[in-house]
């Protein structure tokens, strides 16, 4: 009888714990389905790009896992061969995150596209920050800011096969922030080009350390404190926006890191999330627009003023808890100048914001706070807008990361359509890939291992295609799928 006993509870407990790994395992399927058959993606922004210099374009992904950068190949026929870059080694060995975002130039004249990327900070020793380390005012200390935050710009050189490598001499360490965004620009308008990433600020990994230490009083304290310094440039408030870790940061830097070199370091509202050049003419720019997160505000800097310091302009969105993850130039009102568009995800709406006429007497009195930009009207898109590409600077195309469809707003006609796609497409580029008359879209899907190839679109002949876009990890380097 007691060996019966002892049998029946060996069996319960093996059976409860059957239950409870099939419980967690369906948890971890269902949260990330990328993840079930272990590969890994997380597709995060695309774009086309010759990457071979054979007059086809190719296409280049970022994610936030695994092999961080994927290069795929056009082989014509829309036959396509997947790379693996090789800088996944890199980030693990530096301790910081996969990318964020991207930009793609040639930057040595050699017919073959490089990239700089921005690295967002995460660290792969991920770990909360014990309560012990906050400050009386609820910020963190600085040794523990710098060890946590930790975030870097590279760039790689195009090895002319669709692969890259990081060039150590043009390697730099920006900021003790999260570089969110980075482009290459021409600052000088001289044929050489810069870089200008932006810097978050504001720690947002995890819910628990946002309600912790950044709750909205914070973002808006911060936001009223800005807008004092950029209108008077008070020394006292430079100061402290300096020692405030809520401060977004703007660094244009020359590419080959030279003390000789470009290092403009500009506050700028916090939560600073992508950055947009602006007026731009090959390349060459004094202006930027940038999408302020959780802020609900775009900032506008104008380095081209006669001025030490640039212009900054600050667009409140006027909808409540507004969350801008991207901005654009289009030209919807067919006046020839370049308005913006604005995605707020939070509200589910696009944005819209004219380009601002002033007369000569506007602009003589100066007591007058004239904007660049004015708010104009909001479509509704759907669930979560989330990042946009402009074709003809008329229609509006945009991703939804937690749906399965894609929106195009067409303002000239005034009609949204809905492409359905595969599940969380999240960064998109479009163009011509097949040389005919049509436009294509690419997308990179978050929660899938497949990126969509949507060819003519908006046109009979439309098709989408699947391209597994996953990796898996073998003898501890990552293969393509």
């Amino acid at each position: 009888m007691p060996e019966v006993k002892r049998y029946n509870k060996i069996r319960f407990t093996l059976l409860t714990s059957l239950i409870v790994f099939y419980f967690f395992q369906m948890i971890n399927c269902n949260a990330n389905p990328v993840h079930r058959n272990g590969y890994v993606n997380n597709a995060y922004k695309v774009k086309f790009s010759d990457l071979n210099c054979d007059n086809k374009l190719d296409f280049i992904v970022s994610g936030h896992k695994g092999e961080s950068i994927l290069t795929f190949i056009n082989n014509s026929n829309l036959s396509f061969e997947k790379k693996i870059t090789g800088f996944n080694e890199y980030f693990k060995s530096k301790r910081v995150s996969p990318i964020f975002n991207f930009d793609i130039a040639d930057i040595n004249n050699d017919c073959f596209n490089d990239i700089v990327i921005g690295l967002g900070g995460w660290g792969y020793d991920q770990r909360l920050p014990d309560n012990n380390i906050l400050n009386n005012d609820n910020t963190l200390t600085s040794s523990e800011y710098l060890n946590y935050w930790k975030g870097e710009i590279i760039i790689g050189i195009n090895d002319k096969n669709g692969k890259f490598r990081i060039n150590q001499n043009k390697s730099f360490l920006d900021t003790d922030s999260q570089p969110k965004d980075v482009k290459f620009i021409d600052f000088n308008c001289d044929g050489i080009l810069e870089i200008v990433g932006i810097e978050r600020g504001v720690p947002n990994t995890h819910k628990k350390i946002q309600n912790k230490l950044f709750p909205q009083l914070i973002y808006d304290e911060h936001l009223e404190l800005f807008e004092s310094y950029a209108g008077n440039r008070n020394k006292n408030l430079e100061i402290k926006l300096k020692n405030n870790i809520y401060s977004g940061l703007l660094h244009i830097k020359s590419i080959d890191n030279s003390p000789k070199g470009i290092n403009i370091l500009e506050i700028i509202p916090a939560d600073a999330y992508y950055i947009l050049p602006l007026d731009v003419k090959n390349r060459c720019t004094k202006k930027f627009a940038v999408a302020h997160f959780r802020q609900g505000v775009v900032s506008i800097i104008n380095f081209s003023e006669k001025s030490d310091a640039p212009k900054i302009e600050v667009l409140r969105s006027p909808m409540k808890e507004s969350e801008f993850n991207d901005v654009r130039t289009i030209d919807y009102n067919n006046d020839n100048k370049d308005d913006l568009v604005i995605a707020d995800i939070k509200n589910n709406l696009l944005q819209f914001w004219k380009r601002t006429n002033y007369s000569v007497f506007d602009r003589l009195v100066f007591w007058k706070k004239n904007k660049s930009y004015t708010y104009d009207f909001s479509v509704e898109v759907g669930e979560k807008p989330t990042f946009m590409a402009i074709e003809n600077n008329k229609k509006v195309f945009v991703t939804h990361w937690k749906s399965d469809f894609i929106s195009i707003y067409d303002t000239q006609k005034n009609i949204l359509k809905k492409i359905n796609v595969n599940l969380g497409p999240y960064g998109i580029d479009i163009n011509n890939i097949n040389n005919d008359e049509y436009l294509d879209i690419v997308l990179a899907n978050h929660l899938s291992d497949k990126l969509n190839l949507i060819l003519s679109v908006n046109t009979e002949n439309m098709r989408i295609m699947d391209i597994k876009s996953s990796t898996k990890l073998v003898n501890g380097k990552w293969e393509a799928q």
